[in-house]
């Protein structure tokens, strides 16, 4: 595993290192010169953290997640790490979905970590405030 860091420096996540070179970088899709069609490509993890939407933030217990459709059926799974990086919720998330909530109201305020696992293996996490 490999430390993931936005363009700005700021760490994000982590990320597989061993994963073939598709599945970590800018690789453009092959496609026809003379084509009408844009080219697509792969997101990065900086790009697919954009698409992932936490709020309210800050929270006073309960919160949403909501998954653009740009990334959709991307993550398998998103954890709540409280402050002392301990788990304390886990939700594995079904093909296709788009959106969870989750429930912190009895735990302390503080900076918790919303840690989102990519089915390539790649690690966002997100800071979410508890007030």
């Amino acid at each position: 595993m490999c430390l993931a860091y936005d363009l700005s420096g700021n760490y994000i996540g982590l990320k597989n290192c061993d994963a073939p070179l598709s599945s970590r970088s800018f690789a453009m899709d092959q496609f026809e010169a003379d084509s009408d069609e844009e080219p697509t490509r792969e997101l990065t993890l900086e790009e697919m953290k954009d698409f992932i939407k936490v709020y309210p933030n800050p929270t006073d217990g309960i919160f949403n997640v909501v998954f653009e459709e740009e990334i959709h059926g991307k993550i398998y799974k998103v954890e709540v790490f409280n402050p002392n990086g301990g788990l304390i919720r886990s939700k594995d998330l079904l093909p296709g979905e788009s959106s969870t909530t989750f429930n912190i109201s009895g735990y302390p305020v503080g900076i918790y970590i919303l840690k989102f696992t990519l089915y390539t293996s790649d690690f966002i996490n997100i800071n979410l405030i508890k007030k």
